[in-house]
């Protein structure tokens, strides 16, 4: 070993370093560049290595969310517009009913075969101004497979109207608006008549209507 090497080796290490540098012509003040730049260079590297994943990460998440949202409101259109062509098709066919009253307690004693029991929405009167006692009747139908009622209004302008209940089950009627949360009924219009659907006491309910 040479005689600088047992020296250097027999030096603590920051001195050590420093006889390396003289040795090397090298000022101290050179040294702490160097060491000063390296320390940046360890200190930006890191960052400048996350800067790329994160904003691919933030920008791949911003592509499933809008993908996913978009895929949620067409599905959801999608079902509220079969609900509707069902509920449309059954009013504009109008067979004959199951029984005929002007009691909502006379459609609740009759109405056994049900999941579920009829209520009076409080959009009848506040919204569609149909009070009881414009009520003719109701029937059994089924919407989406399920079986459910429909009742019968005849409206001060005589034209009829339809009502439907059915027990609400998001995952096969998907998002329907829920009054009770402050939420608007939807509207739409399909085979010429206006068909409103809402969720209220844990029913989905519709109103159909000649336009």
């Amino acid at each position: 070993m040479k005689q600088d090497d047992t020296v250097h080796a027999q030096l603590p290490l920051k001195d050590a370093i420093r006889k390396q540098a003289e040795s090397e012509q090298l000022s101290f003040g050179q040294m702490d560049e160097l060491l000063a730049m390296q320390r940046d260079v360890l200190a930006e590297a890191p960052v400048k290595r996350s800067k790329l994943p994160i904003w691919l990460g933030v920008a791949a998440a911003c592509c499933v969310l809008v993908v996913s949202l978009f895929i949620w409101q067409n599905s959801t259109q999608q079902y509220s517009r079969d609900i509707a062509l069902e509920l449309a098709g059954n009013h504009l066919q109008l067979k004959p009913m199951d029984v005929e009253t002007q009691s909502m307690t006379e459609i609740r004693r009759y109405f056994t075969q049900l999941d579920f029991s009829p209520v009076r929405s409080s959009l009848l009167e506040t919204q569609f101004d149909l009070p009881e006692n414009l009520m003719i009747g109701g029937r059994y139908c089924s919407v989406k497979g399920i079986t459910a009622t429909q009742i019968r209004y005849r409206g001060t302008d005589s034209e009829l109207r339809t009502f439907y209940e059915v027990g609400y089950d998001e995952e096969r009627y998907g998002h329907i608006p829920d009054i009770d949360k402050g939420e608007t009924p939807q509207e739409l219009m399909v085979k010429g008549v206006k068909v409103t659907l809402w969720v209220e006491k844990g029913l989905l309910m519709a109103l159909v209507a000649d336009m």
